[in-house]
C-alpha cells in the first residue's frame, strides 16, 4: 500500500495545467477552450464554456490572495463589458450568457474566504486544489469552499444538491464595491 502525502504549493502554471486537466471532470458539461484569449485587461489563467455556453473564467494561484479575487472579478466583469467579443475568441460561448469567475488555489487564507462570503452574489466559485504524490504518479482533490450565492457546500467538495449538474454561478458586478467598503469596515475592528 502507497501513502499519499500532500506535495507542497505549486506554482500557478502547474496550478492551471492540472485544472484544465481535471475540470471537466468535476463539472459536467464544461469544456475547457484549446488556449485562453489573451487580453491583457482580462487575462484567466484557464477558460472554459459551460454546458448553457457561458463563458467560466478560471483564475490559478498557489495561495489565493484578494488581489486573486479582484482580478477573477475583474476578468468576469471586463467580457461582460465587451460581450460581442465571446463568440470570436471563444468557439462555443454565447455573448447573451453571463461569464462567471472561478478562482483555484492551494490554499485559501481565513481573510480572503471571509472576503468571497462578504461579496456574496457577486463573488467568484472559490475552489480549494489540493495535489498529493505518492511517489508516482500523483492525485488530485478539488473542494468548493464559496459558491456566490452561499449554496451548502458537501464535506467531499461536491455541491450538496446538485453534485453532477452543478455550473459555476454567474458573477455580477452591481455592488462590489459597495460589499468591499463593508469588508474593510467589518475587518477594521478585528
Amino acid at each position: 500500500m502507497k501513502l499519499l502525502r500532500r506535495r507542497p504549493g505549486a506554482d500557478a502554471r502547474e496550478l492551471a495545467a492540472c485544472v484544465a486537466a481535471c475540470l471537466g471532470g468535476l463539472f459536467p458539461g464544461l469544456r475547457i477552450a484549446d488556449r485562453p484569449p489573451a487580453v491583457a485587461e482580462a487575462m484567466a489563467d484557464v477558460v472554459a464554456v459551460d454546458a448553457a455556453g457561458g463563458l467560466v473564467l478560471v483564475v490559478c494561484e498557489p495561495e489565493a490572495s484578494p488581489a486573486a479575487v479582484l482580478r477573477a472579478l475583474e476578468c468576469a466583469a471586463w467580457w461582460r463589458d465587451h460581450r460581442a467579443f465571446i463568440p470570436r475568441m471563444v468557439p462555443g460561448a454565447f455573448e447573451g450568457v453571463a461569464p462567471s469567475a472561478v478562482v483555484v488555489a492551494g490554499r485559501f487564507p481565513d481573510g480572503t474566504l471571509r472576503m468571497v462570503r462578504a461579496l456574496g452574489g457577486a463573488a467568484p466559485t472559490a475552489i480549494e486544489c489540493r495535489l498529493y504524490d505518492d511517489g508516482g504518479a500523483g492525485g488530485v482533490a478539488f473542494e468548493i469552499l464559496a459558491t456566490p450565492l452561499d449554496a451548502a457546500v458537501g464535506t467531499n467538495g461536491a455541491h450538496a444538491d446538485t453534485a453532477s449538474t452543478y455550473t459555476p454561478p454567474r458573477a455580477n458586478g452591481e455592488g462590489v464595491g459597495e460589499r468591499l467598503a463593508r469588508l474593510r469596515f467589518s475587518e477594521a475592528f478585528r
